[in-house]
């Protein structure tokens, strides 16, 4: 949402929160790293066995039985969280304890790069009609702008903002600020 009032699509509301949601599992798996990699068979194990087993019974998914296991069980935020980080686990199981200076895992990129199809910056960009779609419904013309509604990089929302120059928006003024022509 922008501070201007405008409200995001109800779509957009859901994707937003369904980001910051997996963000704020995956924080919570790393804040357990250090009782993971020491002692995943008696902390962890239970829990996905408890998810499992729940699973089979109602037929939901992982994270949806692991909220449903969290809200029923008295232990509190950490058993709540515990269930939460079993989850992701089963979704996508970490590697194993690495031993002695072997790195503890590989380098894992959260919403990857093929989440957001390839493009040039150029009107003929598979994001063009979304970045034109950003500036028209909030009546403001920026890269940043562009690149938080999308989650894109600076470089392509510049090149995004660039093609619609002249058929969206005005030239760049002296303070940087661009005219909504259309």
């Amino acid at each position: 949402m922008e501070a201007s009032g405008n409200q995001a699509e109800p779509g957009q509301q859901q994707v937003e929160r369904a980001i910051k949601l997996t963000s704020e599992m995956y924080n919570v798996r790393d804040m357990h790293r250090a009782v993971l990699d020491t002692l995943y068979e008696q902390t962890l194990k239970p829990y996905i066995d408890t998810v499992r087993e729940s699973m089979q019974q109602t037929g939901a998914d992982e994270i949806q039985t692991a909220l449903t296991l969290a809200k029923q069980h008295t232990g509190g935020a950490q058993t709540a969280q515990m269930f939460l980080v079993a989850a992701i686990e089963m979704v996508e199981p970490s590697p194993r304890p690495a031993k002695g200076d072997e790195p503890v895992r590989e380098q894992r990129v959260v919403g990857a790069a093929t989440d957001v199809p390839a493009g040039d910056g150029s009107a003929t960009d598979p994001l063009y009609d979304q970045a034109v779609a950003v500036v028209r419904t909030n009546q403001r013309a920026s890269v940043s702008l562009i690149q938080r509604h999308l989650l894109i990089g600076y470089n392509r929302a510049a090149r995004l903002l660039e093609a619609m120059e002249g058929s969206v928006v005005g030239p760049a003024g002296s303070n940087g600020s661009r005219e909504i022509l259309a």
